[in-house]
């Protein structure tokens, strides 16, 4: 890539690397902390169906969906894998626990979360999400007062909902 340094593509990926001192060539190979960025349609893998607001992140102003809606998109991935014994999918929930941590942490002092703007799933669908994660992480009260910052007028309606009943992956 002309533009940034710190960007390298492999075959038909594209990388983020913080580090500027490696060449191009050797930022991908060589460094440990690499970035894969991936480009995804709308509608695909857990996206919204239309995307309504982007947020320009970085020193270059990368378009990308406003973490007011991204949060979602990690919600709904996370919520279905917190029982998993795979390691890829253990791997990408711990991912999205880190995502959803720094959104919740970077959201107060922006804006709240864009239940509306999320076109492809209601907003009671993703509260019973948010009521999941709220009763994993619930002993973390600074993390769990910084949720409800972000969704005051839904934390009630959110914490009427049942628990999530967690569902057992070993035979009867």
């Amino acid at each position: 890539m002309t533009l940034d340094p710190r960007f390298a593509d492999v075959g038909i990926k594209l990388y983020y690397n913080p580090d500027r001192l490696l060449a191009r060539e050797q930022l991908v190979r060589s460094s440990s902390n690499n970035v894969l960025v991936e480009t995804l349609p709308p509608g695909r893998m857990g996206l919204p169906v239309a995307i309504v607001s982007t947020h320009s992140a970085g020193e270059i102003g990368i378009d990308i969906l406003h973490p007011a809606i991204l949060i979602l998109t990690k919600l709904k991935r996370w919520s279905m894998s917190p029982t998993s014994t795979r390691p890829k999918t253990l791997q990408k929930a711990a991912s999205d626990r880190t995502d959803i941590q720094f959104i919740i942490r970077w959201l107060p002092n922006h804006e709240r979360i864009r239940f509306h703007e999320y076109k492809g799933k209601i907003k009671p669908q993703f509260l019973a999400m948010i009521r999941q994660y709220h009763d994993k992480y619930v002993d973390d009260v600074e993390h769990r007062e910084k949720l409800q910052s972000i969704m005051p007028d839904d934390w009630d309606d959110m914490l009427a909902l049942p628990p999530h009943e967690v569902e057992s992956h070993l035979p009867p």
